[in-house]
């Protein structure tokens, strides 16, 4: 029965985790295997800490008045410990989002992109594409904020380069995280 109830949880942190990665960066979250992993893992562990939270608190409501010393004091830091980290994860979604990106697309994505022969690189920011005329871009610590942008190659610009932006999202970094 646990195997069953962790496997639903998966299927809807997993679910629900690459709906809302289609809606910051306007990709499929299966193109990037590393990042699929490590973002749909940090969803998971975030409802299951919800999860032990709420379980923690029925078993400390229900064995209080029967536990003594040491087991009262160990299911009290257990709910204290969850409590902490759903208050966290709850209250600062944006700072997780912001660490997972950062570690997997600086182990997966490109530091640089091509567009007509021209190689391109920025600090503080990630491509995914290779050899494309479209690539999602991720920025963290641009101006204080992170996101992602949509770069698009144009052959013989007018305007000198051969690429555009489009900003698909952007969210403030904060102060206390830089």
């Amino acid at each position: 029965m646990l195997f069953s109830f962790i496997s639903i949880c998966y299927v809807l942190s997993s679910a629900f985790s690459a709906s809302l990665f289609l809606q910051l960066s306007n990709m499929d979250l299966s193109s990037s295997p590393w990042l699929e992993f490590t973002w749909k893992l940090s969803s998971f562990f975030v409802l299951i800490f919800f999860i032990l939270q709420l379980t923690t608190y029925v078993i400390f409501i229900v064995t209080a008045d029967h536990a003594k010393g040491y087991r009262l004091f160990t299911i009290f830091g257990a709910l204290i410990l969850t409590s902490l980290i759903v208050l966290f994860v709850s209250s600062r979604p944006d700072v997780v989002a912001y660490y997972v990106l950062k570690y997997s697309t600086g182990s997966e994505w490109r530091s640089d992109f091509t567009c007509e022969n021209e190689k391109i690189s920025r600090p503080n920011e990630r491509y995914f594409g290779y050899n494309t005329d479209k690539y999602t871009a991720y920025f963290f610590n641009r101006n204080g904020k992170w996101g992602f942008d949509e770069i698009t190659c144009v052959k013989n610009s007018q305007e000198g380069k051969g690429y555009t932006v489009k900003n698909v999202s952007t969210e403030n970094i904060p102060h206390w995280v830089k």
